[in-house]
């Protein structure tokens, strides 16, 4: 008991210092750890728009696929979306758009991704010489046992931890056969 009345000011600094660099050490790696991979989603406004860094992106268009036999596996459905993207002054770069169904978490990257209005072809964005609006079609495949919800999300570097979250509408409508 004495040993406690003797080192009472020793015992309430420990009390107080030891969570508080365990608050400091535990924020600075969530930090980090959270700050080079997309975890903040940013949801459309009321216009179905998001903005971010400086560029912004809407859903056009979400259609299930019927395609031809030869074309899928058997047990797989094309999704095809489409997205439009008006990038800021100096552009935009992203990766290309991942479809997510949102209950699981399970992804899909593009089977085949169009740049309509640029004249790049590949699996990003347009780039930054690109600074006219244009279109992102992006076509997944998909087994049949996903339920949905899903979204697309588009990640810009430069604005992680925040990617822009586009809902798709929960009654995608098969309206058009191809592929």
């Amino acid at each position: 008991m004495m040993w406690i009345k003797r080192n009472w000011i020793a015992l309430a600094t420990v009390a107080v210092l030891l969570p508080a660099t365990a608050l400091v050490v535990g924020g600075n790696e969530w930090r980090d750890y959270t700050s080079g991979r997309p975890v903040d989603p940013v949801l459309p406004d009321t216009a179905g728009q998001v903005s971010l860094g400086g560029s912004h992106f809407s859903l056009m268009d979400a259609t299930l696929m019927r395609p031809q036999p030869e074309t899928l596996p058997e047990g797989v459905h094309a999704i095809e979306v489409t997205v439009h993207v008006e990038p800021a002054s100096v552009g935009v770069s992203c990766s290309a758009p991942t479809l997510v169904e949102v209950s699981t978490g399970r992804e899909w990257s593009e089977a085949s991704l169009r740049i309509v209005g640029a004249s790049l072809s590949q699996s990003l964005c347009a780039g930054p010489e690109i600074t006219d609006p244009y279109e992102l079609r992006a076509l997944y495949a998909v087994p049949e046992d996903a339920q949905g919800p899903f979204a697309i999300d588009v990640v810009i570097a430069e604005a992680l931890p925040s990617f822009a979250r586009l809902p798709l509408p929960e009654d995608l409508e098969t309206t058009r056969e191809r592929y």
